[in-house]
């Protein structure tokens, strides 16, 4: 069950953070890669864990229970990062600016205006602290100033928290428990003893549906899941899945990979949060491996779980990613790739290896915009003392530790492999009928901060109704592999041995022994474990053949390639492993994969009307920063002589005005009462007029320009489908009043300087 927590910040909150940024600022706060503020989960379950340890005497239930410790396998509380209103919309929009639909000049204006440094400023406030040497003389002691950015006092923060239907069922009084927990927790983050961090926090058991879900189009009909429903139970159905992560990911497949994140979901994760819904949704329990459907769709071979690889969802046509082939590299002065299936490595040029995913339907066409780049961060954690009455941790015990993540907002795709019967009992699994999606959490830490995914279903294939295509039988031909491989020995122990992967596939297609040769091979080891959450133990570890790796291979006899283009090999197939495709050789393109297309279902819609306050809060700081610009390179100019009695006067003639029409009555007064020396200001603070008469100035001509040529045109370049002008309202003299201060204040400081 999904509870919604608001936090409201009473005062300037600086959430703790073993990071800094330069020499500026000492202590920071997080921020997403466009530089939207959120609180991480860690932060608020540690204080909610703490004060709950307080009041233990007073509720039903054990903290460690509830909350959790190490080596824990269920979860009865698990909390999501905090993130302001309409967060996901926000994200959005700034994603979508940096799209290439729109011409160069009105790109560069917007990501101006949607500058990281603005969004920060928008949220935050520079504090600066130092200590006193010695409180007689009051003198700071030395190399003691810090500089923090803490969070604006004022700003709401929404979490989701989940607790388990059993708990809930269990325990009747829990929801009680929680609100006494949350109403003594009133102080978050560093320096709480010097005023920051006053928060007050409040939980409804209705989930938060406007921040922390993402906007993620599902189709509104139950048709694609009736016709799953209604398909033969004998039908072999592939299910195309994409995967989106509204939390940072720790995905460690590897062995060594303890603290460093892959960059993609292994099929054996798929298998197993599903494995746990389905035991959840079942109430199967500890006896999940005696119920029959069970066993045959997630400990036998019958469903396949493939690995989830990133796609490029910010295009009408999305697609799927796959490794980049050990034989491609790239020239390591430039931008030049070379394959090594269809041709040698020049010796006069030095070429790099490359690692990771390229987005393209022939993997070897590919340049540098084709590489998949998905931002990390590395996210450092504090641990306290296991001595919950100790508010740190005591000397020798680990207290610091750090991961690295995928940051959230990224995309990725894969497929379910089965028959329909199993596909069937697989759907019950989605928490509302009919729907397809369903929240899962996935790699390390995922009970806060991490880990939280939605998988959606994009549409199916009925493998038995597809139209096989004859290609000419080749001797030539190549095997790469889409995912790690697990092969056996004639003795039963793993061995990644290419020799054995050909043997295998001979076997598979049904050829003499011996009749594959390898010609070129470009392939790359590695090591895959994980652990077993349920027993508390690492799994098994296999050395095994890496994806990417590829071979080029010669047959004695000719094969259609067409009725084994795709194949699992090996073990744990079911998990992932094994995925191969053997492709002919082109002449032209090198090796051409079977990359999926999944046709975009509809295009990004930016409800701006939802979001409009956040927008005009950009709009005003882009604006006065610009006119700010204006007043520097205007008072800059000015070279008559004034003195600090005549700026004050003027200054005093708009501090407390509201409108341009009170303005003008003053300009009017003051030329009539002999401000003999006031009419050299005029073209200086933009007063001008035509006949000299003070009743037409047109103070707002350039600030209106601004308004006009940076922010409407700009918008409407790039949502003109989306937006009217009406939509925004700028308060012109609010703008000129900022200015006319300014320029007062820089002439106030120029004349101070001589």
């Amino acid at each position: 069950m999904d509870f919604t927590l608001e936090m409201e910040l009473k005062s300037d909150t600086l959430p703790g953070q073993a990071e800094s940024y330069g020499r500026y600022i000492s202590k920071e706060i997080t921020t997403d890669k466009f530089g939207i503020p959120y609180i991480p989960a860690r932060r608020i379950k540690g204080i909610l864990r703490k004060n709950a340890f307080y009041l233990k005497l007073y509720l039903n239930f054990d903290v460690d229970e509830i909350f959790g410790k190490v080596g824990m396998y269920q979860e009865f509380f698990r909390i999501s990062n905090g993130y302001i209103k309409n967060y996901w919309k926000i994200r959005n929009l700034l994603q979508s600016i940096k799209s290439n639909n729109i011409d160069l000049e009105s790109k560069q204006k917007l990501n101006i205006i949607f500058s990281r440094e603005r969004i920060i400023d928008l949220f935050t406030i520079i504090r600066t602290q130092t200590k006193i040497e010695n409180y007689m003389t009051g003198v700071a002691d030395e190399k003691s100033l810090r500089t923090s950015r803490l969070l604006k006092k004022g700003l709401r923060f929404m979490f989701t928290i989940n607790i388990s239907d059993e708990k809930i069922e269990d325990d009747n009084d829990f929801f009680e428990d929680l609100k006494k927990i949350c109403s003594v927790s009133r102080h978050f983050g560093s320096n709480r003893n010097r005023g920051f961090g006053n928060i007050n926090l409040k939980i409804e058991k209705k989930p938060d549906s406007n921040t922390n879900k993402p906007d993620i189009q599902e189709k509104k009909s139950s048709s694609l899941i009736e016709e799953i429903l209604n398909l033969n139970d004998q039908n072999y159905v592939e299910l195309n899945f994409d995967l989106f992560n509204t939390e940072p990911l720790i995905i460690t497949p590897y062995v060594g990979l303890k603290n460093k994140t892959a960059f993609f979901i292994p099929g054996t994760m798929i298998l197993g949060v599903l494995a746990y819904k389905f035991i959840k949704i079942n109430r199967l329990k500890k006896n999940a491996h005696e119920n029959q459907d069970f066993k045959e769709i997630f400990l036998e071979d019958n469903v396949i779980f493939s690995n989830f690889y990133p796609i490029d969802s910010f295009k009408e046509i999305k697609n799927r990613s796959l490794p980049i082939p050990k034989s491609l590299c790239k020239l390591k002065y430039g931008d030049e790739f070379l394959n090594l299936i269809n041709q040698d490595l020049p010796l006069d040029k030095n070429f790099s290896d490359l690692e990771g995913f390229c987005y393209n339907n022939k993997i070897f066409e590919v340049n540098k915009s084709d590489l998949v780049n998905l931002n990390t961060s590395v996210n450092y954690h504090f641990q306290s003392s296991k001595d919950k009455s100790i508010g740190s941790a005591l000397e020798g015990e680990q207290n610091f530790f750090q991961y690295e993540s995928i940051d959230p907002g990224y995309h990725f795709s894969g497929k379910i492999y089965g028959k329909s019967y199993y596909i069937k009992k697989l759907l019950e699994i989605f928490e509302e009928k009919n729907s397809t999606l369903v929240k899962i959490q996935l790699g390390k830490s995922r009970s806060a901060q991490y880990g939280n995914c939605i998988l959606q279903i994009k549409n199916y294939f009925v493998k038995n109704n597809r139209e096989n295509r004859k290609d000419q039988k080749v001797n030539r031909f190549i095997i790469y592999l889409e995912s790690d491989m697990i092969l056996l020995n004639s003795y039963g122990h793993p061995e990644p041995n290419p020799k054995i992967l050909t043997e295998t596939v001979e076997d598979k297609i049904g050829i003499e022994k011996n009749s594959l040769e390898i010609h070129k091979q470009y392939i790359d080891k590695i090591d895959v474990g994980g652990f077993s959450g349920i027993w508390g133990l690492p799994k098994i570890q296999y050395p095994a053949l890496k994806k990417g790796s590829i071979l080029l291979i010669e047959s004695k006899q000719k094969i259609e390639i067409s009725k084994i283009k795709e194949l699992h090999l090996g073990i744990k197939t079911n998990e992932g492993f094994g995925k191969i495709q053997l492709s002919q050789l082109s002449d032209d393109s090198g090796l051409k994969l079977n990359i999926s297309k999944l046709k975009d279902q509809s295009k990004d819609e930016f409800r701006l009307q939802e979001i409009k306050d956040f927008l005009i809060s950009i709009f005003d700081n882009y604006i006065i920063d610009r006119v700010n610009e204006l007043a520097y390179t205007k008072s800059s100019k000015y070279k008559r002589n004034y003195s600090i009695s005549e700026l004050t006067r003027l200054k005093t003639l708009i501090i407390d005005l509201d409108d341009d029409s009170a303005l003008k009555n003053k300009f009017n007064a003051l030329s009539k009462n002999g401000f003999k020396k006031f009419k050299p200001f005029h073209n200086l603070l933009y007063l001008k007029s035509s006949n000299q008469n003070i009743e037409d100035i047109t103070f707002n001509v350039e600030i209106k320009k601004i308004v006009t040529n940076d922010i409407l045109n700009t918008l409407n370049n790039r949502f003109s489908d989306l937006i009217e002008n009406e939509l925004f309202t700028f308060n012109l003299f609010k703008y000129y009043k900022n200015y006319y201060l300014k320029v007062l204040k820089i002439l106030e400081w120029n004349l101070k300087k001589r």
